[in-house]
């Protein structure tokens, strides 16, 4: 009985873990450049400076793309099945991977979403000219996405100032539930199983 309570102690706990939200930060500044890290419960994730080659061509294999994990596996696919079939099965598995980020996109929600475009030339004719483009081009495509991707109060701003250049600073909070991505990542394992047989 007591290894009963305990197992269900257990599977209360990894379902409370996979019910906790991913929480993604990307930004954006001129002087930093473009920087992003994950924080998961109390673990902070971020890039390092290298990837793990290993641990890239295992997930590579296990997303289906070992054909395109590296040249040689590339060169070797395309000698073995030809370059018809190898762009057909490749196709195949970034159609589903695809399917799957957007699947996890629609599910997440931009808890901030921050951008601010400081548009600026040295002409003031210029600057008014590359207002209007910057505003043409930005608003269809934020509106496209607020359709597909949740946003809580996103702070969008575009401006024309006297200054030189033009200066764009942005930041985001992408939030999402861990149980999606591991759901996602089932999927397309096997999806990856089923292609494979």
């Amino acid at each position: 009985m007591l290894a009963l309570w305990i197992l269900l102690g257990l599977c209360a706990f990894l379902a409370l873990l996979l019910l906790l939200p991913l929480h993604i930060y990307l930004a954006f500044t001129p002087e930093a450049g473009f920087s992003f890290y994950a924080r998961y419960t109390f673990l902070t994730i971020r890039p390092d400076g290298e990837p793990n080659e290993k641990l890239m061509e295992q997930v590579f294999t296990l997303l289906g793309l070992r054909d395109v994990s590296s040249t040689a596996n590339a060169r070797s696919a395309v000698s073995a099945k030809g370059a018809a079939a190898t762009l057909c099965e490749l196709g195949a598995v970034l159609r589903t991977l695809l399917g799957r980020v957007f699947w996890l996109l629609h599910r997440g929600t931009f808890r901030r979403f921050s951008l601010h475009i400081a548009v600026g030339a040295g002409d003031p004719a210029d600057a008014a000219l590359d207002y209007g483009m910057v505003c043409a081009a930005l608003y269809p495509v934020l509106g496209l996405l607020q359709s597909a991707i949740r946003f809580r109060r996103p702070d969008v701003a575009v401006t024309c100032t006297e200054e030189p250049q033009t200066n764009v600073e942005f930041s985001a909070k992408f939030s999402l539930r861990a149980i999606l991505i591991v759901r996602a990542f089932f999927h397309l394992l096997a999806e990856n199983v089923r292609n494979t047989l």
